[in-house]
Order: structure tokens, then C-alpha cells, then sequence
């Protein structure tokens, strides 16, 4: 199963409000292989799940970067409350749209594209955000179906190391370099193995990725 946590640990909510944690820029590929759809769509309709506090968002696919297919209606869920950190999502703008099998939050790396275009004055998480969704798809870009992927840092330095299969979804062996946090250069190495699907599981079959 795809590690769903991911999301949950991108904010805290204390019933009250919703804070996002400072999200690192780098590595690229530790933040796309956590999420198993990643796609620019337009709202076409949405509807609202009271007893289970979520909004669904009916999106049409305009561009699709992992795990759906261009033109297609993908259904993506949302916390209905901002408080719960709920994505709202209007129907004047195209997103780019970061989930985990269909589930989204306001912390999930979203942009409004749209509301971008020709901005300036960017707050730091709009800046943070598309700076992270700029440099995945120049990494995409020079991307080949289950190709090795290698991402090094200015200093030449490799940060993320496996291997994507032909959806794009990683698989196998991944080893990644990772700030400890966003205030500090200690960098910390550790390894996460995913199944032929995609799936993060806890621990290797054969312990290879020791």
C-alpha cells in the first residue's frame, strides 16, 4: 500500500487551523515518487460528502505527469473544511494537482496555475511550490520509460537514486540524500524500497537496499 501518511505529514491540524510544514526544494524525485498522481486539470464539477467532512472535485486532465491519462475525469478528495487543510479548488483556474490515490490537502504541493501566470509577488509557499513543480518537470523532460534516474544538486552531489517504470511510478530500490531539515546542510542517508506497482513497502523482500 502506498504510504498514505505522506500527506498527513505535510500539516498539523489542531482542530482549529491548519499549518504546513516547510517543505525542502530538494530532492525532486523523494516528492514525486510519493505521490501516485501528479496531473494539470480545470474543475468540471464538485460535490460535498457532509458525513465524512471531504469535497470531491471532479477534474478534467489537461496534462498528465503520472498516474492518469490526458482528457480523462480524475475524482480527487479534500478535507471540506480550510481548517482540516482542505484544497479549495475554483472553477476560473487550471491546477496542478499533487495526490495519493485520489486523496489531496492544501499542504500536497497544489499550484493555481492560472493565478501565476504573470505574478510577480509570489508568497514564499507559491514561490516554494512552483519552483518544485518547475524543477520536476525539467527532470521529467529528459525522462525514458524505466529509465535509472540519477538527481544531483549544484554541487554535483547525487540526492536521489532508482528507477521509474513505464507509468512513471518507482520501483525497486531507492536511495535518497535529504537535509535534515530546511534550516541546516546536515544531510542524512537513508533507502526506501517500492514494489512493481509502486507501492513503498517496509521492508525489502530479499534486503537488497541494505
Amino acid at each position: 500500500m502506498k504510504n498514505s501518511l505522506f500527506l498527513l505529514l505535510l500539516f498539523s491540524y489542531t482542530g482549529f487551523a491548519c499549518t504546513c510544514y516547510p517543505v525542502d526544494r530538494k530532492p525532486i524525485f523523494k516528492k514525486f515518487n510519493a505521490f501516485t498522481e501528479i496531473f494539470q486539470g480545470r474543475l468540471i464539477k464538485k460535490e460535498f460528502n457532509a458525513p465524512a467532512h471531504l469535497v470531491s472535485y471532479h477534474l478534467k486532465v489537461e496534462v498528465a505527469y503520472k498516474g492518469v491519462i490526458e482528457d480523462e475525469i480524475f475524482v480527487i478528495q479534500t478535507p471540506s473544511s480550510a481548517a482540516a487543510c482542505g484544497q479549495y479548488i475554483d472553477d476560473k483556474s487550471s491546477w496542478i494537482i499533487y495526490a495519493i490515490n485520489g486523496y489531496t490537502s492544501a499542504c500536497a504541493l497544489n499550484i493555481n496555475i492560472t493565478k501565476l501566470k504573470g505574478k510577480t509577488n509570489f508568497t514564499s509557499i507559491e514561490k516554494t511550490y512552483n519552483e518544485i513543480h518547475k524543477n520536476l518537470l525539467e527532470n521529467l523532460s529528459t525522462l525514458k520509460n524505466s529509465n535509472m534516474i540519477v538527481e544531483t544538486n549544484k554541487t554535483g552531489d547525487t540526492i536521489a537514486f532508482g528507477k521509474l517504470n513505464i507509468n512513471k511510478q518507482p520501483i525497486g530500490c531507492w536511495k535518497y540524500n535529504i537535509r535534515e531539515n530546511i534550516h541546516t546542510t546536515t544531510k542524512t542517508e537513508y533507502t526506501e524500497y517500492y514494489d512493481t506497482n509502486g507501492c513503498l513497502l517496509k521492508q525489502p523482500p530479499d534486503k537488497t537496499c541494505n
